[in-house]
């Protein structure tokens, strides 16, 4: 199966240096996560598809209520896509985070990663999710910016809470992701220039 292993693979870069670099991808999302994305995607095109019906020589301003029904059905259909697309490409230049509108590129300067560790959110006290600030939060999949109980600010890409990589930055914030293979994930980073 396509999802069944981690993608780690070692390949030229297009940079002028021609570095290395691995890419990780995410563990995937279960199936109820992506069901529920289903559902709502589902009901939103159907609700937009009545809007449209209820338009057609009556009433103009209904259509316009269903174009944000379709945009917002869009929205959740890229976010069931990216529950199990996300990847993690670590170069000597950095970690560049794809596969999900809060992806970006971080730079090895910001990065830590001799501080880089495996937890277990779900006994880790300290490191627990409490507030989405700017960010996807449903059960199975978590993306974007949140805080940790011990008030620190977080750039999420979880999929399993028990299996989770924890590392920070120097633009004060941390990482937490779940990379399929954690164990490789974290051998790659601790290569890494700190």
């Amino acid at each position: 199966m396509y999802y069944a292993s981690a993608r780690i693979r070692t390949e030229k870069s297009h940079s002028i240096d021609s570095e290395m670099s691995q890419t990780f991808r995410i563990v995937p999302a279960r199936a109820a996560t992506i069901w529920t994305l289903g559902v709502i995607v589902a009901f939103l095109l159907i609700l937009a598809a009545a809007l449209l019906f209820l338009s057609a020589g009556h009433r103009p301003s209904w259509m316009f209520l269903g174009l944000p029904i379709i945009a917002a059905a869009v929205l959740f259909g890229y976010i069931a896509h990216s529950t199990r697309h996300v990847s993690f490409d670590l170069s000597p230049s950095g970690l560049r985070i794809r596969g999900d509108m809060y992806g970006r590129f971080i730079p090895v300067a910001s990065l830590l990663p001799s501080e880089a560790k495996a937890i277990d959110l779900r006994s880790d006290g300290g490191d627990e999710l409490t507030l989405r600030t700017n960010g996807i939060g449903l059960a199975g999949y978590q993306s974007g910016w949140f805080r940790l109980v011990n008030g620190q600010k977080a750039l999420v890409f979880l999929t399993e809470r028990d299996r989770a990589i924890f590392l920070p930055t120097r633009d004060g914030y941390s990482l937490l992701l779940s990379p399929q293979e954690p164990d490789a994930f974290l051998a790659a980073l601790k290569k890494m220039p700190s």
